[in-house]
């Protein structure tokens, strides 16, 4: 519903802020956190749209009556819980487990696609030039200031096999989509990033580093990047109860 009149751009551009606003939202820890955020979203949003999409909610419940629950009108509260609990979520895992085995391809939004294609537009030494390994850490730097370096956190799943969970950019940090750090380094060292499993069974990464600036003023996106961190960790934490 947010709308600039004859500017596609700056309309895509408000709308991306908008849903980051919306996920700072659900994720916040604390009542406090919340009416600040809330506070923040009505002032910016308020006379720029009205809100009245549920984001896709009716797409999916289709497809939960079409695909699991068939023509059954056994529609019991009991039942419904053992569909998600037993096939909805195994559905995503193996999902998850087939992408990272490189079995079935990534699917990747408008936004990540374009990112990939970033990424993947770099040649091949100013591409290796950009990315450094230490450990399970991998230092990457910034497409646009040649002096900032974000720390990409690593997940191990096997004897030698590993993940790429987080990074911490900017743009990671707010819109938990794959950022262009992931998709370079995925390039260079063949490292499989972790899409499906993030995003509907979300784990608690590595605690992130704090990102390297060769400059300073960095403090609000490290608070920022904190803070999203303590949101998953509540969200996980009621989800393992």
């Amino acid at each position: 519903m947010i709308k600039v009149e004859n500017s596609t751009h700056e309309t895509k551009e408000q709308q991306w802020q908008a849903r980051n606003s919306l996920n700072l939202l659900m994720n916040c820890d604390s009542i406090d956190l919340f009416e600040l955020l809330w506070d923040s979203f009505k002032s910016m949003w308020h006379d720029n749209a009205i809100f009245k999409t549920n984001n896709l909610i009716e797409s999916w419940h289709s497809h939960l009556k079409t695909v699991y629950l068939g023509r059954s009108r056994n529609h019991r509260v009991d039942r419904i819980i053992y569909i998600l609990a037993e096939k909805v979520e195994l559905d995503f895992r193996r999902d998850a487990y087939q992408i990272r085995h490189g079995i079935k391809p990534i699917w990747l939004s408008t936004k990540e696609r374009t990112r990939k294609k970033l990424a993947y537009d770099l040649s091949e030494e100013d591409a290796r030039n950009m990315v450094t390994i230490n450990g399970n850490m991998i230092e990457c730097k910034s497409f646009t200031t040649s002096t900032t370096y974000y720390l990409l956190s690593l997940q191990q799943y096997g004897p030698a096999e590993f993940t790429i969970v987080s990074c911490t950019c900017p743009d990671f940090n707010l819109s938990r989509i794959i950022c262009k750090h992931m998709f370079l380094v995925n390039r260079i060292n063949q490292i499989p990033i972790q899409t499906h499993a993030l995003k509907y069974n979300p784990i608690a990464p590595i605690p992130p580093q704090q990102y390297i600036d060769r400059n300073t003023n960095q403090e609000l996106q490290q608070l920022l990047s904190q803070a999203l961190d303590r949101c998953y960790n509540h969200v996980t934490k009621k989800k393992s109860k």
